[in-house]
């Protein structure tokens, strides 16, 4: 299942410069694969923290090869925990998904996917946050990979925080003036998330600037 990108979303960010020259250099965005499972979810993201794509989608992969069936929270606390393990968590994030597993199996009712589309943004971050090993980049990543979320940006997440400096070239960055920038994307943050992704897995950094780049261009 693939997160659906709205043609609004896109003519909104067309009419922001420099979030439409970027679009210039990235013509196509890769299709961004949801995980509408909220249990997966979860623990699709906690793979994820800190580590490359290419890296979670391998741990991920090894994750799901543990189950013979779609893996549920009562079939994880079933492993062993260095079976856990061994598809290449940490013991911390081993013990993450213990922890999410737990949670969804105390109040199971609280993490369907029709109780979840109800609640707004603010209100999942109160649901999850007291599950321990769940912070506000996995939220954040939460929504928008399970939840389809079209207004997310992470001030937590350094590939987004780097490409926003770089695309508008400022020379620090911080939480106020990211939360400015990502006001001009409002209310289509997750797309432009997927755009400014794509500075990092492109390597866009070897140049000086989004004009440099462009100039380059054969």
């Amino acid at each position: 299942m693939k997160f659906e990108i709205k043609a609004e979303a896109i003519e909104h960010l067309q009419s922001i410069p420099e979030m439409n020259l970027l679009m210039e250099l990235v013509p196509e965005i890769p299709e961004r694969e949801i995980v509408p499972d909220p249990f997966l979810g979860l623990v699709f993201n906690i793979i994820y923290q800190q580590v490359s794509f290419a890296a979670g989608n391998t741990i991920y992969r090894r994750f799901l090869q543990l189950f013979e069936q779609t893996p549920d929270p009562k079939a994880l606390l079933a492993l062993e925990f260095e079976v856990l393990r061994s598809c290449g968590l940490s013991n911390a994030k081993a013990k993450y998904c213990r922890e999410i597993a737990k949670a969804f199996i105390e109040k199971p009712e609280q993490f369907t996917p029709e109780f979840l589309q109800q609640l707004s943004d603010k209100e999942i971050h109160h649901l999850l946050l007291p599950i321990k090993g769940v912070g506000p980049w996995t939220i954040q990543m939460f929504l928008i990979f399970t939840l389809q979320r079209q207004d997310v940006h992470s001030y937590g997440d350094l590939a987004l925080r780097k490409g926003m400096q770089w695309l508008f070239q400022k020379e620090e960055m911080n939480p106020e003036i990211f939360e400015k920038l990502a006001a001009k994307f409002s209310p289509y943050n997750t797309v432009s998330s997927f755009y400014l992704w794509e500075i990092t897995l492109r390597q866009y950094f070897r140049f000086d600037s989004p004009e440099a780049l462009l100039k380059a261009q054969p």
